[in-house]
């Protein structure tokens, strides 16, 4: 059953008439004549009754308008309800690197939001798949972290997807470990002495027109040495908080993700390699109050890691 035709029934029903109905449906008489026979053929019966002094219900019309009239109002709820909700409901998403200021600045947001309806979606993802992601317009902003050599590769991908970009920041990344390491005594800490430990790094090998073992090969080159590879913030940290004999090359930590895990954290004068944070998102994206409330706690909260991060280079 057609419900625009229901609609149209019951209009007749309340104007009297096919003439006034199709004035106030904006339609010519013609066309709501025969939407309503359609109708009565589909339902079987006779609505109205066509006198001279209009269109009457039946007996068998009067109870299906009485039926139609409470379903089109139930419709109607549904619609304002939905409506309503899409007008108030805060939503987010985000595509972005396992990284610890970012995470901050996302709880930072969610600790602002009002008592509205919300729905948020953070996912901590590789470069390429958050470009793939923002592009394809499963997330609305992403974050890309790569090292300095692969940045054209990524920057070509998003110039690509039609996706504006601009840098967040540039480091080398700082050495994080436990205070139980070895290495809070270490003064300096040397290449030679990280040969004995254990690295636990990221392990995305995922590079715009590159395969994944090349990728691999390039990162981390076969050698006497022991090392996890985990896509996982969570699992890293884990694994540094309760591991001793292991470190990580990171971003630098934020204090609460230090003084959580209970880890530390120094910048080393043989970390040379060069990583950029890349903030994108589609060009025609009008961002909503809650992306721009992140996107100002991102700054905040990276200006104060990284202000820290420069006073110890």
């Amino acid at each position: 059953m057609n419900i625009l035709h229901m609609r149209y029934a019951v209009e007749v029903a309340r104007a009297g008439s096919i003439s006034r109905a199709s004035e106030t449906l904006y339609m010519n008489q013609p066309n709501l004549s025969r939407a309503i026979r359609d109708l009565e053929g589909t339902l079987g019966i006779t609505l109205f009754e066509r006198t001279a002094r209009g269109m009457v219900p039946t007996s068998e019309g009067e109870v299906f308008l009485e039926r139609a009239r409470r379903i089109l109002g139930e419709i109607d709820e549904m619609e304002a309800f939905y409506r309503e909700e899409t007008q108030v409901k805060q939503r987010f998403s985000a595509c972005v690197p396992p990284s610890c200021y970012v995470a901050e600045a996302f709880l930072n947001t969610l600790n602002a939001l009002t008592a509205d309806p919300a729905e948020l979606d953070y996912r901590e993802t590789g470069a390429a798949a958050a470009i793939r992601a923002v592009a394809e317009g499963e997330c609305r902003i992403g974050i890309a972290r790569c090292t300095g050599n692969y940045f054209p590769r990524f920057r070509q991908q998003m110039e690509a997807g039609g996706l504006f970009h601009e840098r967040i920041v540039e480091f080398t990344p700082v050495l994080a470990y436990s205070k139980d390491s070895p290495l809070a005594s270490a003064d300096p800490v040397t290449e030679d002495e990280l040969k004995t430990l254990i690295e636990v790094a990221p392990g995305d090998f995922d590079v715009p027109s590159m395969a994944p073992e090349e990728v691999r090969r390039e990162q981390y080159p076969d050698g006497d040495f022991r090392r996890v590879l985990t896509p996982s913030r969570a699992a890293r940290l884990e694994i540094l908080s309760v591991q001793p004999q292991s470190y990580v090359w990171t971003a630098p930590l934020t204090p609460r993700t230090l003084s959580r895990y209970g880890l530390e954290q120094r910048t080393v004068a043989f970390a040379r390699t060069v990583y950029r944070d890349e903030l994108f998102y589609r060009r025609d994206l009008k961002l909503t109050d809650m992306e721009k409330r992140f996107l100002t706690e991102l700054c905040d909260v990276r200006r104060e890691v990284f202000r820290a991060y420069r006073k110890e280079q």
